[in-house]
């Protein structure tokens, strides 16, 4: 005869396989986004963030992550945006993620463009995009800013966000 555990008893089973799942995954979620930024070879920093808004014009406010930034080759992601078309030296976003540019008023094949590198750092951006919300919800926080460098490859730096709506 089998003998029926108290709710009790069934609840803290329940609790624990959860636990051991949800640690789990989180795991392969940090590895699985480390192993990407770790092929990269001229990015040495990605960050985005991640909340749920405050208002949302009266409609429900879901989590999602939001805006990536890049540290390409020293430059930072406003730089790269920055740079005078007629200044001797491409911006890096430019150099590696663009297959074309303008040169005397005309649309170029890109002498710098780094098919490999764009390809790796769409595939980074895409495997964060793909996964569910409440899972990178779970693994980094609700009103977060993270960041990988590469200073360090193993972790995460993830601070408070709070600069949205």
């Amino acid at each position: 005869m089998t003998t029926i555990k108290t709710g009790e008893e069934q609840a803290l089973e329940i609790k624990s396989i959860l636990d051991k799942a949800y640690t789990e995954m989180s795991l392969l979620v940090r590895t699985g986004i480390l192993d990407r930024f770790k092929e990269l070879n001229h990015v040495s920093e990605i960050s985005w963030t991640q909340y749920t808004p405050y208002f949302n014009d009266g409609e429900a406010a879901y989590f999602s992550v939001n805006a990536y930034e890049m540290s390409i080759d020293g430059w930072s992601w406003e730089e790269m945006y920055t740079y005078e078309e007629d200044d001797d030296e491409m911006g890096p976003s430019a150099r590696y993620l663009c297959e074309e540019m303008k040169a005397e008023g005309k649309t170029i094949p890109n002498p710098h463009f780094d098919k490999e590198e764009s390809d790796k750092i769409q595939e980074l951006i895409h495997f964060i995009e793909v996964l569910p919300p409440e899972i990178m919800e779970f693994c980094f926080g609700d009103h977060a800013e993270i960041s990988i460098s590469s200073e360090d490859t193993e972790s995460f730096t993830v601070h408070t966000y709070h600069r949205h709506n």
